[in-house]
């Protein structure tokens, strides 16, 4: 049974070797988050049929009820997701930009929980993923 697979940041690193090997694989779909589109130009290489690339921030509550809208809509659910999308930010605490440190818990707290709020109602209602 195809597996539909919904990844955050895959633009690099981690998030972008997993959307790789996602990709390769026969039995499964992906759905290929990054902040610009070019940013997925790597997956031109590879089935389009079972690859959705979407535009996210995961700080826009707006623009993550979209991707999930769009993923149900072209796959049917959600089997898998992965909360990649982060960021660090190095200073020590006197010296910190607050805005900077506001926007780091954004993305790598509040966005990973606004992703799984967006989720698990699919999976629920699937019953598994």
């Amino acid at each position: 049974m195809t597996k539909t697979w919904l990844i955050t940041g895959t633009s690099s690193g981690f998030g972008k070797q997993l959307a790789q090997i996602v990709a390769k694989a026969d039995d499964t779909n992906l759905v290929a988050t990054a902040r610009k589109m070019n940013d997925l130009d790597y997956l031109n290489e590879f089935d389009d049929k079972k690859i959705l690339k979407q535009i996210l921030d995961v700080t826009g509550s707006k623009k993550i009820e979209e991707v999930v809208k769009n993923t149900k809509k072209k796959f049917g659910g959600i089997d898998v997701l992965v909360n990649n999308a982060g960021l660090g930010y190095f200073s020590t605490i006197e010296e910190s930009d607050m805005k900077q440190v506001q926007y780091m818990f954004d993305v790598n707290v509040f966005g990973l929980a606004n992703m799984t709020n967006a989720v698990l109602p699919t999976m629920r209602a699937q019953r598994s993923g």
